[in-house]
């Protein structure tokens, strides 16, 4: 019986898990960063909408439970999972889950990934200068870099660099391009793209070596 109780406490654990991360994240930690951003003019107000979207949903699952099935309080099945130990088990996971979120390093850069990962659609706005839409997608790309999501950074390597190229150059845009050619060309490297990589490095060192050329003339 006790054996019983921890497998289904581990059990409750996982969907509490999974069930919490729904509600606590989206409502505590995107919420209130889109809302800055959307505020700051980073994303459309879409962003905000898309960060209640998942919690609502999830709240209203047990209630409808609830309201149109109330007796499922009271069966066998509800009484039998919900009792002390399992319970306890289940919500010492869902808080080991929030402390690696907030106080680890890794648990952080994961959710700002996670972050990044569904907000870039929303980055668009009219008056966002091009300039500073490609620091943006260069910012997202770096953090898929860090997370070792090489693929999803190069497209958004790509999507700066074509923000980038419809720009009239000058130091500052010239040093980004530089820096989009050397990033991608790590990311190929490590997805054994070796000709792309080359080719990357050699765009950094040819524009490098063009910007020295004109500073000389």
């Amino acid at each position: 019986m006790f054996a019983v109780q921890i497998f289904i406490g581990f059990l409750l654990g996982i969907l509490s898990v999974f069930y919490y991360s729904q509600i606590i994240f989206p409502l505590f930690y995107s919420l209130p960063k889109a809302s800055y951003l959307v505020i700051k003019g980073t994303l459309r107000i879409n962003a905000i909408l898309f960060c209640l979207w998942a919690p609502l949903l999830w709240i209203l699952v047990p209630f409808c439970v609830g309201y149109f099935y109330p007796s499922f309080v009271n069966t066998k099945f509800f009484l039998y999972v919900n009792n002390p130990l399992s319970v306890t088990i289940a919500m010492l996971m869902v808080i080991g889950l929030v402390f690696r979120s907030i106080f680890t390093q890794k648990g952080r850069r994961d959710l700002k990934d996670d972050f990044w990962s569904s907000m870039k659609r929303y980055l668009a706005k009219p008056n966002f200068s091009q300039y500073e839409r490609a620091i943006l997608l260069f910012k997202v790309a770096l953090q898929y870099k860090k997370s070792g999501d090489y693929f999803e950074a190069i497209k958004s390597f790509d999507l700066s660099e074509n923000e980038i190229l419809g720009l009239n150059f000058n130091e500052d845009v010239i040093y980004l391009l530089k820096d989009i050619y050397s990033e991608r060309a790590i990311c190929k490297t490590s997805i054994n793209d070796i000709s792309g990589a080359d080719d990357d490095l050699k765009k950094s060192e040819d524009l490098l070596k063009a910007f020295h050329a004109s500073i000389i003339t």
